[in-house]
């Protein structure tokens, strides 16, 4: 995929978040498609206001825990 080039600025921006997110979990040391998995079936299956956003971090103990790469579960 070519990332220099974006049809519209909103593509740009969603690639760019979609992007920033990847790099947290790999950071975290996180399997990026394992979280991304959990995150977008939590979204559509609760109501934000009733959830912690800051838990579903990729940064967070909870998110660490779950999806580590080396825990053991890939």
């Amino acid at each position: 995929m070519n990332w220099l080039f974006s049809n519209t600025p909103n593509g740009a921006d969603s690639s760019a978040l979609l992007y920033s997110i990847t790099q947290s979990c790999l950071m975290n040391e996180l399997n990026p498609y394992k979280y991304y998995t959990y995150i977008l079936e939590l979204l559509a299956n609760s109501k934000v206001n009733e959830l912690k956003l800051d838990e579903l971090m990729p940064y967070s103990e909870k998110m660490i825990t779950k999806f580590h790469m080396n825990n053991g579960t890939d």
